[in-house]
């Protein structure tokens, strides 16, 4: 940390913290179910549909290293599309911050029971309200609360994989866990844990050495988590898989371990599990966090090209050059979504993933305008070709779950974006 700059190891870390929410935990058991074995084969498909993608946010941040996504879209398509690239962005992520706090504080009532008398949604004011707070203070107070998040969340997977290669006993795996038609609907689980890499995207102004180190924090975060899914999901089918599927929930998973390891200790490997399903809850809590300290620096640079009201109040940074109202309106927009919602998680989920799915739509329609005009990407065109095919595979799952479960979640979110629409249009003609 270099005054007030992240260093390149803040930013890879904050991209952890985002990306390891709490799907590589939901998914242990779900996708043992639907796919048997071949669960850590749908995180490598993942992985490599969404790799072009990755490399070309990579190319756009060694390209404009101290934009972001209104930047990305605006210089090679329009303001109009900048716009709607940085607010899709910021309102969709703010409903996944919601969700991963909702997450925590429903999961942490099932563990601690003194709390199970009180409403989730007083927990979940409560945190909001912590979170807005510590993020007007300086970056590196931030950085150092999520050093303490990656901490929390890495303790159970690595014990989980620690575990598991002490446990096994050798290859027995039956051909009939080998599920290869349910690889399709494990799709949409696998996208939204892998979400979260673009994070230094919103933070690339704050980066130190930007061109260099925004780009890395992409790739590296990006390899590290894919790479640990990957074994995570692996050994613990190996290890559990006959297990695993008869779980309700992933929450039957660490319990079992602990049974296994500890037979003659029950009271020591129930203090165990406890500590770490809060460890667990964790996860949740540190990818709430990481989302909300990075994605208001969205609605910054909005205000910073006047295209919303207030703009010159939202611009306004306080004494550790944080801007208040950019962080009080994440508050709110956060508390909104879970009241009208009233906590659902697969609604929030899905304007999660549909407003990423716009910027980086964006993002990639400007590298392919640059590159019709000849103008330097720095990556190859098949790169961008290919990342046009990432947003189209995002579109079709955001579109199918929309249909699965319904669009009440896309009227919430087609109200705010036309809400945001409306004042550039207001915003414009001032002009």
């Amino acid at each position: 940390m270099t005054g007030r700059k992240l260093s390149l190891w803040a930013a890879l870390f904050i991209n952890i913290n985002i990306m390891f929410g709490t799907g590589i935990f939901i998914n242990t058991v779900t996708l043992a179910k639907l796919t048997g074995f071949l669960g850590f084969f749908s995180y490598s498909i993942v992985a490599l549909l969404l790799l072009p993608l990755i490399l070309a946010i990579a190319a756009l941040l060694k390209r404009y290293p101290h934009g972001g996504f209104y930047t990305y879209a605006a210089q090679d398509i329009s303001s109009f599309a900048g716009f709607l690239s940085a607010w899709a962005y910021f309102i969709g992520k703010i409903a996944s911050a919601a969700l991963l706090i909702h997450v925590f504080s429903v999961m942490i009532q099932t563990i601690i029971p003194i709390l199970q008398p009180y409403n989730p949604f007083v927990l979940d004011v409560a945190i909001i309200c912590l979170f807005g707070c510590l993020n007007l203070l300086h970056m590196k107070t931030g950085t150092n609360i999520i050093y303490l998040f990656i901490v929390l969340k890495l303790t159970p997977i690595l014990f989980a994989i620690l575990s598991c290669l002490y446990l096994f006993k050798g290859w027995t795996i039956n051909p009939a866990t080998f599920i290869f038609e349910g690889i399709p609907s494990t799709i949409p689980l696998v996208l939204y844990a892998f979400t979260g890499f673009e994070a230094s995207c919103s933070i690339s102004r704050s980066i130190e050495n930007a061109e260099r180190n925004a780009p890395k924090a992409v790739l590296y975060s990006f390899a590290i988590v894919v790479c640990i899914t990957i074994i995570y999901q692996l050994v613990m089918f190996l290890t559990f898989g006959a297990i695993l599927v008869q779980q309700e929930n992933f929450l039957g998973v660490f319990p079992n371990i602990l049974r296994t390891l500890l037979p003659w200790l029950p009271a020591i490997a129930n203090t165990v599990t406890n500590l770490l399903h809060i460890a667990l809850a964790s996860s949740a809590l540190g990818g709430a966090y990481g989302i909300l300290f990075s994605n208001h620096w969205n609605l910054f640079i909005l205000a910073e090209k006047k295209h919303i009201w207030l703009a010159t109040k939202f611009a306004r940074l306080n004494q550790f050059h944080i801007p208040t109202l950019c962080v009080l309106a994440e508050i709110f927009l956060c508390i909104s979504y879970l009241m009208l919602l009233q906590g659902n998680i697969v609604q929030m989920q899905q304007i999660s993933v549909l407003g990423c799915t716009i910027a980086y739509t964006l993002s990639i329609v400007g590298m392919f305008y640059a590159l019709r005009k000849k103008v330097a990407i720095f990556t190859s065109q098949w790169i961008v070709y290919t990342a046009i095919g990432s947003c189209l595979l995002l579109l079709s799952a955001t579109i199918r779950n929309f249909i699965l479960y319904g669009i009440s979640s896309l009227i919430l979110f087609g109200l705010l974006l036309g809400f945001g629409i409306l004042m550039f249009c207001r915003k414009s003609k001032e002009k």
